[in-house]
């Protein structure tokens, strides 16, 4: 009997390396826009029924100002920092990604009613609020949220989608 062992620990990390820069956004290291796409569909077809999901969009008010104003290095410094923030509400079978520029996209694949919902939402404001606030001042970060949610809106990604786009340009007209 003749045996080989080879150790593919290498080739493993090397594809799984691979795998993560493709579903990755670069700089907040957050998921991409098709890669949480895919995550979000996967998620809305296999929970169970009596769980809803709330699929929430979030953008930063204002930020091409913070970009021309403090330029792009400091922009990119927002967007990791508000990454960072975002990472602490969520859980890791919750879907979060940069979906592009200053806009983010998160699943909640569970929560107990709205008025939970919105005191989350509103903190979530108000810790991104507190970034940088000691160098940008008065004009602060603020963000505006729009939020679709399974139960009520429909079970399709795209519909969820379409809804919260609209809330959240709602949100940011407010």
């Amino acid at each position: 009997v003749v045996g080989v062992i080879i150790n593919i620990d290498a080739e493993k990390r090397a594809t799984q390396a691979l795998q993560n820069k493709a579903e990755q956004d670069a700089l907040t290291k957050l998921l991409n826009k098709n890669a949480s796409r895919q995550q979000v569909e996967h998620h809305l077809i296999n929970r169970p029924p009596d769980h809803p999901a709330a699929l929430l969009l979030l953008d930063l008010d204002n930020f091409k100002k913070v970009n021309d104003h403090y330029g792009h290095m400091f922009g990119d410094t927002v967007l990791t920092h508000t990454a960072s923030v975002i990472r602490k509400y969520f859980r890791s079978e919750d879907v979060i990604a940069r979906i592009g520029g200053d806009e983010f996209m998160f699943v909640l694949e569970e929560y107990e009613d709205e008025v939970n919902l919105r005191n989350y939402l509103r903190s979530i404001r108000v810790n991104i609020a507190a970034l940088f606030q000691d160098k940008l001042g008065e004009n602060g970060l603020s963000c505006s949220i729009g939020v679709a949610r399974s139960d009520i809106d429909g079970g399709e990604f795209k519909d969820l989608f379409k809804i919260a786009d609209k809330a959240l340009y709602i949100a940011k007209q407010k």
